[in-house]
């Protein structure tokens, strides 16, 4: 039976891989940085369930933080890939910061042929099998065998850039989407249990009750989210793991995603752009080359159904 790491296991593991982060990045940003930084989302409930760390998502107090973020590690990515043939240009907007890549929406090591989702690695092995092979040798579980990690030149290297996310080596991805403290990154979250937060300044852990009631039983409780799409593929993950949904939270899903505009490519692609598949790449990578074709005729069923069928059943 696995049991949960206590609360202060969990802020001196997620400390420690902020820290040892922190000191990949130039002497002047690492105290203004440090000060505004947030690990939020799968990292701290899968500690507290004494499961394996899939990554560790850290989010920014403020836009500048995050645009600064997203600069640096473009620059980066730019300077480890000479070879690149995408430009990713940082946008800051007005209640956002994202990562302009032409074409596909994402640049990665090894090129964008490869792209599998912006955590995704170019040696094949999916990011979640990949993921769990550094997690036994950084923090093991109750019973596995610690085993030596090989030394990384480059660690904390970007791997991967979306418009929302920078993902880095070592399990480490920079979240550039949302921004603030934790109760108002909270308010795009789609489930209750990832609401655990930690405050590197602070070096405190925060768990809403309604979070720990989530975790406690596996229940999924859907608190609404800007991209309800992506949540429904969500919920088929938690589910595969385990855990339990009541009609009721997916009728609330159901309810949110008859509000979108699915015909619009934009709204589509927005909704897709967080899930973590292959193939949702793919149909999006189909649609924008087939946009000048199309025009500004909107995305109806059959037309989907077409490209559902082509890129999925065959």
């Amino acid at each position: 039976m696995k049991h949960g790491f206590q609360e202060k296991t969990v802020r001196r593991v997620i400390r420690k891989k902020i820290e040892a982060w922190l000191e990949s990045l130039p002497e002047e940003l690492r105290e203004v940085i440090g000060a505004q930084v947030i690990c939020t989302g799968g990292a701290p409930a899968s500690m507290l369930l004494g499961e394996e760390i899939k990554d560790f998502d850290l989010y920014f107090k403020t836009l500048t933080a995050a645009h600064t973020m997203a600069e640096h590690y473009v620059k980066r990515f730019l300077k480890f890939h000479p070879e690149c043939n995408i430009e990713p240009i940082v946008q800051m907007m007005k209640d956002r910061v994202r990562i302009y890549i032409k074409s596909s929406g994402v640049a990665g090591e090894g090129g964008d042929e490869g792209y599998e989702y912006f955590e995704a690695y170019p040696d094949g092995a999916g990011a979640e099998e990949f993921l769990d092979q550094l997690e036994k040798q950084d923090f093991p579980i109750q019973g596995a065998k610690k085993k030596e990690k090989p030394k990384d030149e480059d660690p904390f290297r970007p791997t991967y850039l979306s418009e929302n996310a920078i993902s880095l080596s070592d399990k480490v991805q920079i979240v550039i989407r949302f921004t603030g403290d934790a109760d108002v990154i909270h308010v795009n979250y789609d489930f209750e249990h990832c609401k655990v937060a930690y405050d590197y300044a602070a070096d405190s852990l925060t768990c809403p009750p309604k979070a720990l009631l989530s975790l406690m039983s596996r229940t999924l409780y859907y608190t609404g989210s800007k991209y309800p799409l992506c949540s429904l593929f969500r919920m088929r993950k938690f589910i595969d793991r385990g855990w339990h949904i009541s009609a009721g939270e997916i009728l609330k899903m159901a309810f949110q995603v008859s509000d979108l505009d699915l015909t619009d490519a934009v709204t589509l692609r927005e909704q897709l752009i967080g899930v973590d598949m292959a193939y949702f790449n793919e149909l999006l990578r189909v649609l924008e080359s087939e946009k000048q074709g199309r025009g500004d005729k909107p995305i109806d069923s059959t037309y989907l159904a077409i490209l559902v069928d082509r890129i999925f059943n065959t």
